[in-house]
Order: structure tokens, then sequence, then C-alpha cells
């Protein structure tokens, strides 16, 4: 009799222990998963949105790439990083010209950066506003 309580006992922690684990990763998951989504929806500040104005256009990426074409230029492709408490945007990447690349880098002070604008100035002082398409 005392044989079948310790085994219940016992098989009782271990089921105990491997539902904690297991609800443990599915909440981890979850949160992650939450944490993703809200990035991708909230507080972004207009990542992943497409800015357009004439003929130029950018788009910022959350995981630090861009897509942009400036005055209707070739596109440009590579990364993103925002310094000086985000007044600061940097592009640096390539050109692509029939399949062969040309080094890119350009930097921009940023004036405002929402949801639904972008405004810049670049290093000869020249503005950029792109609205949010």
């Amino acid at each position: 009799m005392k044989t079948r309580s310790k085994l219940f006992v016992l098989a009782s922690m271990i089921f105990a222990v491997i539902s904690c684990t297991t609800d443990k990763a599915s909440k981890s998951a979850s949160i992650a998963d939450v944490a993703n989504e809200t990035r991708s929806i909230k507080g972004t500040q207009g990542f992943g949105n497409k800015f357009m104005s004439d003929n130029t256009y950018i788009v910022l990426k959350l995981d630090g790439s861009f897509e942009a074409s400036f005055e209707a230029d070739e596109v440009v492709i590579g990364n993103w990083t925002k310094e000086n408490d985000g007044k600061t945007l940097k592009l640096t990447g390539g050109k692509s010209n029939e399949g062969k690349g040309q080094t890119f880098a350009k930097e921009f002070t940023v004036i405002e950066h929402t949801d639904d604008l972008i405004s810049l100035v670049d290093a000869e002082g020249k503005k950029l506003e792109l609205k949010s398409e």
C-alpha cells in the first residue's frame, strides 16, 4: 500500500513539473508573439510603412533594413540606424545598377518621424518630407 502511495506521489510530482515547464514555454512563446505583433502595429513610428513624395520613397523595416529611391534614381537597399537619440538617420547599402552594386551612404537629421510622416534634412540642407502611402 505504501509503495502505491509513493508511486502516486512521485507520478504526480513528475506530472506537475512537466506541466509547469510546458506552460512556461507556451507562455514565453505567447509573450514573444505578442511583443513582435505589438512592434509591427503600435509604437513603431512608421517602420514598415512606405513613405513617398513625388519621385522619392523610403521604407524603413523593423529588422533594420531599408529600401529607397531618391528622385527616381535607382533603388537602394541596405541597413538603417538611428543615432543621437533618434535625431540622426543613417542609411548604408548599395545601389542596384543592372546587377552591379555601388556603395551608398547617406545621413539625415530627423525633424519628425510618425506613422504618417517622416521629415528629414540631408547634409546639403535639402529637406525631404515624405508621407505614408
